[in-house]
């Protein structure tokens, strides 16, 4: 299995994770030209996408191109059976329902192809269900990727669907400091951001780390922190705080960035 991070951030979010001729996204948040251009960078044809699995319904992460894209070349959609309704109201904005091939899932695993997802929910203000998942082979019961995106909390009860992970993707937004003190974002914006249902932190992150390599029996083979902010945060400042958070605990591990404006190189995982 291997996993590249195409996107990652406010402006648009899609990973891409391959394994043996099964080709699936997780979220596709961009325009339809946006999409197609990513995909472009990895040789990638539309056509041989088996599926877009999606973690929640904010624009970034699903919107009515993402719709059009699953229309145009007949790629299956899966969402949480929550997110049908709300989901609905974009299928009327000029797609019919029976356009699209829609699949849903609950808090049980389903299987795409040769791969499993095991959903498991996480605390964000998306309406109504945010999801994260361990992907696997079907062919095998360890897990070889959690992801994790938008969260605004990491309570113990997640640090069990990231235990002995071969390949971690976890939220690391912000720095607490420079979103409270800039001066050009409201004091409600900065509030949501830093609340149980907005984004982590690095020093959430990296106490989310802590957590997760203190329970495990092995350590990760790359930890890669997505979702960074653009304001408060950048990819040399999040490696920077969650590595030294990490060593005052004695505890290394390979961490990588996903970023806005190009994409992660692919990360093979066996």
């Amino acid at each position: 299995m291997k996993v590249s991070i195409l996107r990652s951030g406010s402006s648009g979010n899609c990973t891409l994770i391959e394994h043996c001729g099964c080709r699936i996204l997780i979220d596709a948040g961009m325009s339809q030209k946006r999409i197609k251009e990513v995909l472009e960078e990895v040789d990638l044809d539309p056509t041989k996408i088996s599926a877009i699995v999606v973690t929640h319904l904010h624009s970034d992460h699903c919107n009515y191109s993402t719709l059009q894209i699953c229309r145009k070349f007949g790629i299956e959609l899966f969402v949480h059976h929550k997110n049908v309704s709300p989901l609905s109201t974009v299928l009327q904005k000029g797609i019919r329902g029976d356009d699209l091939r829609v699949r849903t899932f609950n808090d049980q695993t389903f299987r795409i192809g040769t791969m499993l997802f095991k959903p498991f929910d996480i605390s964000h203000d998306a309406y109504v269900a945010t999801s994260g998942f361990n992907v696997s082979p079907e062919s095998s019961n360890e897990t070889y990727l959690s992801y994790a995106a938008d969260l605004g909390v990491f309570p113990d009860d997640l640090i069990c669907h990231f235990q002995n992970a071969k390949t971690i993707v976890l939220e690391s937004n912000h720095d607490t400091d420079l979103l409270w003190k800039n001066p050009h974002r409201p004091y409600i914006h900065k509030k949501r951001v830093a609340g149980e249902k907005g984004h982590l932190s690095n020093r959430q992150s990296a106490d989310a780390l802590i957590k997760i390599a203190k329970t495990s029996t092995r350590k990760p083979d790359n930890v890669i922190l997505c979702h960074l902010s653009k304001d408060h945060n950048s990819p040399q400042l999040a490696l920077d705080s969650v590595s030294a958070i990490l060593e005052e605990q004695n505890i290394e591990l390979a961490l990588h960035v996903a970023r806005r404006d190009q994409r992660t190189p692919f990360f093979e995982i066996a």
